[in-house]
């Protein structure tokens, strides 16, 4: 045993444990979350909102790292004062988010400065400003002649005090309208950036004067701290770089989570600096006493074991989950209630990679099948055949709308719109500008063609030769999918990117009729129905149901198997018609849904 009572790791076990802690961890975190918020959603009935994944994935992240830092503390103990000090402090660190990320509000949760993260996060930074405080009142007496070490110590508690203030009262949003300049908040968060630089060039300044010693663990934890907070002030300042690349709300809950756990993390590390300073003060004399009154302890061989066996059990059951999760058999995860559902038509019936339904009926219902080019169509009873072959001119339908005997057809891959006055006649390309990725298409009482451009981020109306712009992307378009009218005019569209869907109405007033925090992740399919709005999410698996006035409703959450979900139509009778795809296979399914009937739950071949 070592003469200063350490006892150290092997080497095998310390690059185990690290290489856990830094890469296995995220990787659990990641892989086993999606199985954890289908089972909270089928439990509770709630929307997998990105709010849910998030707290879902962060509180799965703390609880490993939990559990991971029990074991050099109680199970195989590593010794150090200044380590032990540094792991119970990421410890605290780690239940502290894990009860955030439960606790917090849904209006203010740890995405927004009004989480509670905040206000642990200011009193974590008195408690930093006390630590060096107590620095340069120890300092004072035991170097009464250090200038230099004694304006550091107050430099520090004052900056600690002042960044408490400014956490606890979010000065810098205050004082941000006042500069009167573009993104005036983010100049303030760059400026705290530049000052985390200088303190990470006045920490090596004093290394080289001899002010502190790199063998010591004080500016080795100021240095890592400032490294975090300046992380996340970069992260604050530069976070709207982000929002066309993953879109506003993906670029909101990402940086501004991740921001608020690194100035949480910052203010860890810069406590356990300041009171490591003082255990380290006056050449260490507290750490040696410290480590002279220290019992000798040694890994007990039981806690091992039991400490073994519980990880054993928790990464076992985390993998059975995440597998059980992946061969989930059953077509449902959740249903508001035990509506009859049966498969309508599946591969064997020629669906190949199927995207937009349309019903009309004199023809049934009208499949898009990119993956033949071909457009099927359906009879009552699910028999099917191919309504309009690729040889006509397609390559990639998207969308079809009905007139009279005539429909249009959007052709994704072609870049055009072909209308088709009957299905025995050749089709005509319809004039207009600019098309680049058509999808959607709709058709207003006076016969007038609505056009989504996924690509453009752009909503025409064609009239005959006119062609109108009706939203942009100034009005917050990103990846127009597909577009359905209301009987008052209004427009509805779905957007993936924007993780919401806009409305627009016919005085060309546009805004978000439902978002991210309704539960949207991919919204694609869309349909209106006895005045709901139905929606399809083709990332969840999830199917919402709106009033006009925007309350939503969870109806259903397919299981992993069918949860790409695209197209969404309806029949005379009310009957619901969804498209539904293995993420993981070529495998195709139309359900149909009968919402007015119940049954067991159970689907029907």
């Amino acid at each position: 045993m070592p003469t200063d009572h350490e006892c150290h790791w092997s080497a095998p076990i310390a690059l185990v444990w690290t290489g856990f802690l830094l890469l296995g961890i995220p990787l659990i975190s990641l892989w086993t979350a999606p199985a954890l918020v289908h089972q909270l959603v089928a439990k509770t009935g709630q929307p997998p909102t990105l709010e849910l994944q998030f707290r879902t994935t962060g509180t799965l992240f703390g609880m490993l790292v939990i559990a991971a830092l029990i074991f050099p503390l109680w199970v195989r103990p590593m010794f150090g004062l200044r380590m032990r000090m540094l792991l119970y402090t990421l410890l605290a660190e780690s239940i502290v988010l894990c009860i955030v990320w439960i606790m917090d509000p849904i209006d203010r949760w740890f995405w927004t400065e009004a989480s509670n993260l905040t206000f642990f996060s200011a009193v974590v930074l008195v408690l930093c400003a006390t630590g060096a405080a107590v620095n340069l009142f120890a300092q004072r007496i035991w170097e009464p002649h250090n200038r230099l070490l004694h304006g550091l110590w107050a430099v520090f508690s004052a900056a600690f005090l002042l960044a408490a203030a400014d956490e606890y009262f979010r000065i810098h949003e205050r004082l941000g309208p006042y500069l009167k300049v573009a993104h005036g908040q983010d100049l303030i968060t760059a400026g705290y950036a530049v000052g985390a630089l200088g303190a990470v060039a006045a920490a090596c300044w004093a290394l080289r004067q001899g002010v502190f010693h790199w063998k010591n663990h004080l500016p080795r934890l100021l240095v890592a701290g400032v490294l975090a907070l300046g992380s996340a002030m970069l992260l604050d300042t530069f976070d709207f770089v982000l929002a066309p690349w993953i879109g506003a709300n993906a670029s909101k809950y990402w940086c501004n989570s991740i921001e608020e756990t690194l100035e949480f993390t910052a203010a860890s590390l810069f406590c356990c600096a300041t009171w490591v300073g003082v255990v380290e003060g006056k050449e260490g004399c507290i750490l040696k006493l410290a480590k002279q009154m220290q019992p000798q302890l040694r890994p007990m061989r039981f806690a091992q074991a039991a400490y073994l066996l519980l990880c054993l059990c928790l990464l076992g059951g985390l993998a059975w989950l995440r597998i059980h999760y992946d061969r989930i058999d059953h077509v449902l995860l959740y249903q508001k209630d035990n509506y009859t559902i049966q498969v309508f038509a599946d591969t064997d019936d020629g669906l190949d990679q199927p995207d937009g339904l349309t019903y009309n009926a004199d023809y049934g219902l009208i499949v898009c099948n990119e993956g033949t080019g071909d457009l099927l169509v359906f009879d009552a009873e699910g028999n099917g055949k191919v309504f309009i072959e690729a040889q006509t001119g397609l390559s990639s339908p998207e969308d079809v709308a009905v007139y009279g005997e005539g429909f249009f057809v959007s052709d994704d891959a072609n870049h055009r719109i072909l209308n088709y006055p009957s299905p025995e006649l050749r089709p005509v390309v319809v004039e207009a500008t600019e098309l680049l990725s058509p999808e959607g298409l709709a058709l207003d009482a006076q016969n007038r063609l609505y056009v989504a451009d996924e690509k453009l981020s752009l909503i025409y109306r064609l009239d005959g030769a006119i062609q109108t712009t009706i939203v942009s992307a100034e009005d917050g378009l990103k990846s127009p999918e597909e577009i359905v009218l209301d009987s008052a005019g209004n427009l509805y569209i779905s957007d993936e990117a924007a993780h919401a869907i806009f409305r627009a109405t016919p005085s060309g007033t546009v805004d978000a009729f439902a978002t991210a925090n309704d539960g949207l992740i991919n919204p694609e399919g869309i349909s209106l129905h006895q005045g709901w709005l139905y929606v399809t999410d083709s990332s969840t698996g999830s199917v919402f149901r709106f009033d006009m006035e925007g309350k939503v409703e969870l109806l259903m959450c397919f299981s992993p198997k069918y949860q790409n979900l695209a197209g969404i139509a309806f029949d005379e009778m009310g009957r619901l018609y969804l498209v539904a795809s293995n993420p993981d296979s070529k495998d195709a399914t139309i359900f149909q849904v009968s919402l007015n009937s119940r049954s067991t739950g159970e689907l029907k071949n």
